[in-house]
């Protein structure tokens, strides 16, 4: 099986450093994309590049051992995510150089054992569903993004890392052909 990781939100804490960024609850971001994108916007305006390889990591300790375990038991393990781009060309080259520096930085080690083998940036998260196939599998904060590559005749998880574990036990159910939800 092919397991696909979003990044921001699944593997960095993009909501949580924009509701501190806003001064805002969680809850006001989550609830509220066209809010969230804004902030967003004002955050790459004042701080470029900084805006992803500043982000915190969620549950990196427990991530990488999943996807240690995940490899050894022969599934290929890769990294999808959208540079959340408004403008391809205005955000698109920093979030792309953002992003893969943040993962050298928090990832680097799992990427050089070859555990996960391959790092896709799509410019908006309706394309994640063009990465679907039966055997593919979406780890994603984002539910539209999920139900897209669903839609799309693959297999999605949604994640929250509140709910970390439930979130796991969601993928196994994928992974062992189960429909996840």
């Amino acid at each position: 099986m092919k397991v696909y990781f979003d990044m921001d939100g699944v593997l960095s804490d993009l909501d949580g450093d924009l509701a501190k960024t806003a001064q805002v609850p969680l809850g006001k971001i989550l609830s509220d994309p066209q809010f969230r994108l804004g902030v967003v916007k004002q955050r790459v305006a004042t701080t470029g590049l900084l805006h992803w390889v500043g982000l915190k990591p969620l549950h990196p300790h427990l991530w990488k051992a999943l996807m240690r375990n995940l490899r050894e038991e022969g599934h290929t393990l890769e990294i999808l995510t959208s540079y959340g781009s408004w403008d391809p060309l205005e955000v698109g080259p920093s979030a792309h150089l953002g992003k893969c520096q943040w993962l050298r930085q928090h990832y680097g080690d799992i990427f050089a054992e070859g555990v996960v083998t391959n790092f896709n940036g799509v410019e908006t998260c309706d394309q994640k569903q063009f990465f679907a196939a039966p055997d593919s599998i979406l780890i994603d904060d984002q539910i539209d993004n999920i139900e897209q590559f669903r839609n799309a005749g693959g297999k999605g998880v949604w994640y929250c890392g509140d709910h970390h574990k439930e979130s796991l036990k969601s993928l196994r159910a994928a992974l062992a052909g189960g429909l996840s939800e």
